[in-house]
């Protein structure tokens, strides 16, 4: 075990570390991924090992358990960028950084019209503050840190359209998206939000924007 350790590539290594106490995540699945392993092999009682339930308690538990999502999103978030039609991701990151003073007065002109988008969207009053006082904590930041391009996209995927795809696809509401549809759309948002903001402030606070409005806590029913 500690051979294959070391093959490991830094950067998986550097993920695996990441989390609160991913050991112990990992041990909790050993016996289901033991089960699937032992369930292909050529022995005696293998064949009454049941791999289908054990794959699926995995498939659960990893979407489930938040030091696991953690890793995915970030493994997902590298392989992301490497890819050939997302070549041009990291000129947006220089963009806002060169040309900050430009962008942060736009940013001041943009949270004026977002924070009426907000008061015309949300209904409940509570969740309606908590959004509000997110749009200036964001702005603020996005301006002293040159992350322009980081709020203008964050600013786009909470639209209530936006959540509303998101939603849809969570719930599995189109014809043309199988069951881990969800899961990669929320992890090239993350992942795009991570790239043009290192400090992930902005991925974090969408994760807590969707889980939000998964929660009906955000916008009213569409009906």
């Amino acid at each position: 075990m500690a051979n294959r350790s070391r093959s490991c590539r830094p950067w998986l290594q550097t993920i695996a570390a990441q989390g609160t106490n991913p050991a112990a995540a990992y041990q909790s699945l050993a016996m289901a991924y033991l089960t699937n392993i032992l369930s292909h092999f050529d022995e005696a009682g293998a064949n009454q090992l049941n791999a289908a339930r054990a794959v699926t308690w995995l498939k659960s538990q990893m979407a489930a358990i938040p030091v696991l999502q953690q890793q995915t999103t970030a493994i997902y978030g590298v392989e992301f960028v490497n890819q050939p039609q997302n070549a041009a991701l990291p000129q947006y990151q220089a963009d806002q950084v060169a040309n900050a003073s430009t962008y942060a007065q736009l940013i001041q002109t943009d949270v004026a019209q977002w924070q009426q988008e907000l008061a015309h969207a949300i209904q409940d009053s509570k969740s309606l503050a908590t959004m509000q006082q997110l749009a200036i904590d964001l702005s603020t930041y996005a301006s002293s840190q040159g992350l322009y391009w980081a709020y203008w996209y964050f600013g786009y995927l909470t639209t209530p359209a936006q959540l509303m795809i998101i939603e849809a696809v969570s719930l599995e509401n189109t014809s043309d998206l199988d069951g881990s549809a969800f899961m990669r759309q929320y992890q090239t948002n993350v992942a795009i939000l991570s790239l043009l903001d290192p400090s992930n402030r902005f991925a974090q606070e969408y994760v807590k924007a969707v889980q939000l409005f998964q929660l009906g806590n955000v916008l009213p029913d569409a009906g």
